[in-house]
Order: C-alpha cells, then sequence, then structure tokens
C-alpha cells in the first residue's frame, strides 16, 4: 500500500500498485496523456533514444510483473513547497534478471532538477537492482548533467559506442559491458 504522509519526494514502484485494476489503469492513463505536463515525464527521450516509446510499450510493459527476473518502473513522486499534490517529477526503468542489472532509463525532468531527486531516485535504483554499479548507458546529450553521479558513485567507464541508439550520437557505457 502506497502512504502519502509528507510533503517529501518519494519513490514508487510500479509493482506496489494495488490493485491490480489500477496499475491497468495506470497504465492506460500515462499512455492516452504521456503528451501532456506532468504525464509527460519521457518528454524528449524519443530525440536521442529513437523509439523509445514503441520499446516501452512492446519490451518493457510485458515485462512488468513477471517475476523476480523482471522489470520495474520506478516514479519519484514530488510537490512544490505551496502544493499537497504530488506530481511524476522523474523516473527509471529498471532490469533485473540473473544475466543482467540494468538502469534502462533514468529521468528527473527539466523542473525538478538541482534538488537532490536524482540522487535519491538512484539509491533506489540500487536498492532494486542490489547493486550499486548497475549497467547503465548514458548518451553524449545528457552526460553532463550526470557528472555528479558518476563521480560519486565512481561509476567506472566501460565502453564508448558511436552511433548505438542514433547517428551521430554516441552512448556512454559504465559498470559493465553492453551486448549487442
Amino acid at each position: 500500500m502506497i502512504e502519502v504522509t509528507s510533503n517529501e519526494p518519494m519513490v514508487v514502484r510500479r509493482s506496489q500498485i494495488q490493485p491490480e485494476i489500477l496499475k491497468q489503469f495506470f497504465d492506460g492513463f500515462i499512455r492516452e496523456h504521456g503528451d501532456r505536463d506532468p504525464y509527460n515525464f519521457a518528454n524528449g527521450l524519443e530525440a536521442v533514444y529513437p523509439d523509445f516509446q514503441s520499446w516501452f510499450c512492446n519490451r518493457v510493459e510485458p515485462e512488468f510483473g513477471a517475476g523476480k527476473e523482471s522489470r520495474e518502473l520506478l516514479m519519484l513522486m514530488a510537490s512544490n513547497q505551496c502544493e499537497t499534490e504530488k506530481v511524476i517529477a522523474g523516473f527509471a526503468i529498471l532490469k533485473r534478471t540473473s544475466l543482467e542489472k540494468k538502469i534502462c532509463a533514468f529521468r528527473i525532468s527539466d523542473g525538478w532538477r538541482e534538488r537532490g531527486y536524482g540522487e535519491k531516485l538512484m539509491q533506489e535504483c540500487f536498492k532494486q537492482l542490489g547493486t550499486e554499479r548497475p549497467l547503465i548507458t548514458i548518451s553524449d546529450k545528457y552526460l553532463p548533467a550526470f557528472c555528479n553521479i558518476i563521480k560519486k558513485y565512481k561509476f567506472q567507464q566501460t565502453q564508448v559506442l558511436p552511433d548505438y541508439y542514433l547517428e551521430g550520437s554516441t552512448e556512454y557505457v559504465f559498470n559493465e559491458n553492453l551486448k549487442k
């Protein structure tokens, strides 16, 4: 059960949403309203990761709740000081299998950055994945925004992949090698 008792930011796992009918409503609602604030938390990712929406709907969603080896969607819920309603200020998509512990997507929305929320969400990623050294790829476009996290958690760059997701863009891989 998700309990909101303060104005502090909180991380909610999709798998925590109960009953199952609410998960289905949430998934449909996000799909239907994903182009509007505050539900457009993945807005802009298509520019760096082509077909992000298709990947999410066709690869990620079917694996939600597939048991111990599955994907998880973490949502960072936050509110401004004057507001009581929480909105999705950031999210992470995780993949945890016996072969891979990966942060597939990680984003803090523009208006919510520089508040320590990235660190809070990253800590929850570590907890859910069971490691502080998950596989993560970061586009050259977003690499500057990750500098503090990379330094703080001592992520080790393992690969540099030009044109991996998008021609003219480079992916930096940390902590493990990306299998093609």
